[in-house]
């Protein structure tokens, strides 16, 4: 064998040599690269369950985005503020999803659950009324997107039908509350304690807040509409509220249902406007008008 007989057995081998690096290479840059669309699709996940895992174990906070899904304009100014933030970063959190998605960077398997997530949340009047209000904080291609999945028949809301109780019913809700005296946030009663119940098991009311000075008080909310009761030896018996309603005929079957002997809504008139209307009277003496505008 001669030497240029080697030489080209040499440059044979030497071609296989390289051949085998490149495949070696490329399977390694493969599994580099599934591994980091891995990692990434790992940071997302985990980011918006701790994200939904807040949600979920702060009671406080999963109600008010439940009332922030049915109606923002409904939420006072520091709830509404509170649901922008926490909504605006589900947002972001989706938005990068979404890019991972476009980008071949996330497994087809997963961005099919992601989008029906996203796409029933989308579907609440509460989530359109955010994504009007934060549409410029959204890149121009996620915006359209969003408003694309608005459109689809096939969404469902993920925490129930709005404005139904558990059973299927309509649920009224509050809309304002005007106190006789002037404030509903200062009802006066003998034993704040002793009230409160009352308007949880009855009225549907959660406490939001008790302070002890420089009177014992209870603040309590409804969708969004708050009372207030308070120590403070005023007469009961002269004071209360109005509550305006969005359905008087639903919130007044909804009273019944838990156990509230009440007369039916007849119209009542006066300079402040006509009302379909109904009373209640709380055991501390606090009388309550629930009424629903009528032409």
């Amino acid at each position: 064998m001669n030497w240029n007989a080697l030489g080209a057995i040499a440059d044979a081998l030497a071609a296989v040599a390289v051949v085998a690096s490149l495949l070696y290479l490329a399977v390694q840059v493969r599994q580099n690269t599934r591994q980091s669309r891995l990692g990434a699709q790992q940071v997302l996940v985990n980011e918006l369950g701790n994200a939904l895992q807040a949600q979920a174990q702060n009671r406080s906070l999963a109600d008010l985005v439940l009332r922030g899904l049915q109606d923002v304009e409904a939420l006072d100014a520091v709830d509404r503020l509170q649901f922008l933030s926490h909504i605006s970063h589900i947002l972001r959190l989706y938005e990068a999803v979404y890019f991972h998605h476009l980008e071949g960077t996330l497994d087809a398997r997963i961005w099919k659950g992601f989008e029906g997530a996203i796409a029933d949340v989308v579907s609440y009047p509460g989530m359109q009324a955010v994504l009007r209000m934060r549409r410029r904080h959204l890149s121009d291609a996620f915006a359209a997107y969003l408003t694309s999945l608005s459109t689809r028949q096939e969404t469902l809301p993920i925490f129930g039908e709005l404005g139904t109780s558990a059973g299927g019913a309509v649920k009224a809700r509050l809309r304002r509350a005007a106190g006789y005296q002037g404030d509903a946030l200062s009802l006066p009663v003998a034993s704040v304690d002793s009230s409160v119940p009352f308007y949880e098991q009855r009225f549907g009311f959660r406490v939001v807040e008790r302070r002890a000075t420089p009177v014992k008080a209870a603040i309590l909310e409804r969708d969004g509409v708050r009372i207030g009761l308070v120590e403070n030896g005023g007469d009961s018996s002269q004071d209360g509220s109005f509550f305006e309603v969005s359905d008087v005929d639903a919130i007044f079957e909804e009273l019944k249902s838990r156990g509230l002997d009440v007369s039916a809504p007849e119209v009542n008139r006066s300079e402040h406007g006509a009302f379909r209307a109904f009373f209640v009277v709380a055991p501390d003496g606090l009388c309550f008008m629930l009424g629903e505008p009528v032409p």
